[in-house]
């Protein structure tokens, strides 16, 4: 067999980093949807590693390596040495995860469990549905003691909550008992797998608690956005199993699976013995080095793949794996009516969700999609958006999602605070930027919007509290939430060649032109003058961005007195400063560090942060020497309008004067 592990830079970053150990599969519960389970006796704890044959392991893969662990079963505190065991490996890691039902927790494993990440399952909301789906009287009790110890101890914990058919119809109280108990919840397994022993008679206990595929959606929906990040990547969202079931997945993770009786794989769902390595007559090293590499080609040019899954139009989507025909069929190429039934489910919510949660809106050269978990309906968003509503990405796309839940965020997961001037807190990540909006609690800050970033502002994701302050019945006049889109945009623009000026502006004649000054300087009163001349961009504020070919103007939705907005653009042919008077004539700034001081005294800033300065400026100086400037003196007659039109005419005429000239030199020159 050819070695799938030649390509060297691949080599060179494949690294155990996590390992996944199963210290048995005993239980003291027998729960009906359970996939693993066998009874806790002696005889079934016989052929399990032992405490040293444990440590040996953890020491090897350590070695190569592994800094992460997670420990579960079955029940892994069922196990004598688990405290000892337990402490070993957690004394070996940076990050530790303990899977539990939490009824063999003692003050003594509460305390030794602090700093891990430790979950607790959850199969009801009472005890008589709990100690129902678990078969074990009493077990909702001694699990609630063993997070009475916890809580005792300040271990803190997640609460695991399993939905199925017994007792799906108290799943509300159930989430309302787990946020009672842990500050974290989270759904454990919202469609189950049939049993790795593949028991007729377990496997039909299994099947009759699996929920109704439209359930399965509604509990774990789809995440949109993520899944097409992923199908861009081409990563192992749309594997290429004809070149073998498992490749796409080993090219990929560096993570491994070990049982209780040391058969290793790299993946806890693989069952097939075939698929799993011995230890007991190996190395850790061994295993991972030579065995798993070798399972590359596993099932390629499978024929029954080829005409099921490998054909499927929904392949791209479909969260399929050979593993689970393992577990259905005991032959890996199998279809799974049940997967594809959930893959049905998911694509109408994915219809649903494009439909009512996605919008496209067009600005300044770019396309802004719009996810949001709130459906958008007619009365959403304010008239001013509807002119920028768009079918299409335009090349240049920004991607802004709203979300309407704050994540909790460490002060290591914040980044480098760089700004901190109420009510906006900016932070700095290799990888980007998070901003926070607060205001003060009675002397506390109160998050109001976290909003990260990606290096150059072209993906926003922005939470927003749940318990939400904004008034849903009003029509919002931002996308974003914050007090204005410009405090985004002017972000997004620093990164492309552009900005925001405190402008009126307008195309006359194909030609962009800006009426450029603060409130009161007679922005809209302009407009009004001008109006029947040519096409309205905004009456307050526009955007610049230097192209390929030039300046260009582009109309916004943050207007002032007047309504009239526009996505259009044009060639800026003039930028007008305004100045009221009993005069009517345009005077040119010949000066370029006038021209530039007076764009900056109109620039509207975001939060200002000093990447953003470093962008700008250099953007501004060079806009003031390319673009012609004028001081423009104006009353309310209207007189100004033939002077300003007099003026494109006569660049009009410059313009058509240079390109004859230019097209004679190259006639000539041909």
């Amino acid at each position: 067999m050819a070695d799938y592990f030649q390509n060297k830079q691949y080599y060179g970053m494949r690294l155990p980093l996590k390992g996944d150990i199963d210290l048995t599969y005993r239980c003291n519960n027998n729960c009906r949807h359970c996939w693993l389970v066998i009874p806790n006796t002696k005889e079934n704890s016989t052929s399990e590693l032992t405490l040293q044959e444990w440590i040996m392991l953890i020491d090897q893969a350590r070695g190569l390596g592994t800094r992460e662990w997670s420990i579960s079963g079955g029940e892994p505190m069922l196990r004598e040495d688990f405290v000892e065991l337990a402490g070993y490996i957690k004394s070996k890691s940076i990050y530790l995860t303990v899977f539990t039902n939490g009824m063999y927790i003692t003050p003594a494993v509460a305390k030794l469990l602090k700093g891990c990440d430790l979950q607790v399952s959850l199969y009801g909301a009472t005890a008589e549905v709990y100690d129902h789906i678990t078969r074990h009287p009493g077990g909702y009790e001694r699990m609630m003691q063993g997070i009475a110890y916890l809580r005792e101890a300040g271990t803190p914990f997640t609460i695991r909550a399993f939905p199925m058919r017994d007792n799906y119809h108290q799943w509300p109280q159930m989430l309302e008992l787990a946020h009672s108990l842990a500050d974290t919840v989270r759904i454990g397994a919202t469609w189950l797998f049939l049993s790795a022993s593949g028991d007729p008679v377990r496997n039909a206990e299994i099947d009759a608690q699996r929920l109704t595929p439209e359930k399965v959606i509604a509990l774990e929906p789809p995440n949109v956005c993520y899944d097409e990040s992923l199908l861009e990547s081409r990563g192992c969202a749309v594997p290429d199993r004809s070149q073998g079931l498992y490749a796409a997945c080993l090219t990929t993770r560096n993570q491994f699976h070990i049982d209780p009786y040391g058969m290793m794989s790299f993946c806890s769902l693989i069952k097939d013995p075939q698929l799993r390595y011995d230890l007991r007559k190996g190395s850790f090293m061994q295993g991972w080095e030579k065995f798993i590499p070798s399972l590359a080609e596993f099932g390629r040019g499978d024929e029954e793949y080829a005409s099921t899954c490998g054909a499927c139009r929904e392949r791209t989507v479909c969260r399929m794996c050979p593993s689970y025909s393992f577990l259905e069929h005991r032959r890996h190429t199998a279809k799974v009516d049940y997967v594809c039934s959930i893959t049905d489910a998911a694509e109408r919510y994915r219809e649903n969700w494009l439909k009512k949660h996605r919008r496209f809106f067009s600005i300044g050269g770019f396309s802004i999609q719009v996810d949001s978990d709130r459906p958008f309906t007619f009365d959403s968003l304010d008239e001013r958006f509807d002119p920028f509503l768009t079918n299409h990405k335009a090349e240049e796309v920004l991607h802004l999602q709203i979300h309407h839940d704050l994540p909790r965020l460490s002060t290591a997961e914040l980044g480098e605070l760089i700004y901190d001037q109420p009510p906006w807190r900016v932070f700095k990540k290799p990888n980007g930027w998070i901003h926070q909006c607060y205001i003060d609690d009675d002397g506390r800050r109160k998050i109001m919007q976290t909003a990260v970033f990606n290096r150059n502002y072209s993906k926003a994701k922005i939470f927003n509290r749940r318990e939400s302050y904004f008034d849903t019945s009003v029509k919002r006049d931002t996308l974003t939430y914050f007090p204005s889109d410009l405090l985004w945009l002017s972000q997004v623009l620093a990164h492309h060649q552009g900005f925001y000026l405190h402008s009126a502006g307008m195309i006359i004649g194909n030609q962009g032109v800006l009426f450029v000054g603060h409130s009161t300087a007679g922005k809209s009163t302009t407009i009004k003058l001008f109006s029947g001349q040519g096409e309205i961009l905004c009456d307050d504020r526009n955007i610049l961005r230097k192209q390929a070919d030039g300046w260009r103007v582009y109309g916004s939705w943050s207007h002032g007195e007047l309504s009239m907005v526009s996505p259009a653009s044009a060639p800026l042919r003039a930028i007008f400063f305004l100045e009221k008077s009993q005069d009517n004539c345009i005077l040119p700034i010949t000066e370029q560090m006038e021209r530039r001081n007076r764009m900056l005294g109109c620039l509207i800033r975001p939060v200002v942060t000093p990447d953003w300065w470093e962008r700008t400026l250099p953007l501004i100086n060079d806009a003031a020497g390319s673009i012609p400037c004028y001081t423009m003196q104006f009353d309310k007659s209207g007189e100004i309008v033939e002077i300003v039109k007099d003026l494109l005419r006569q660049g009009d005429r410059l313009m058509n004067k240079r390109n004859a000239v230019h097209s004679m030199e190259e006639v000539s020159n041909g």
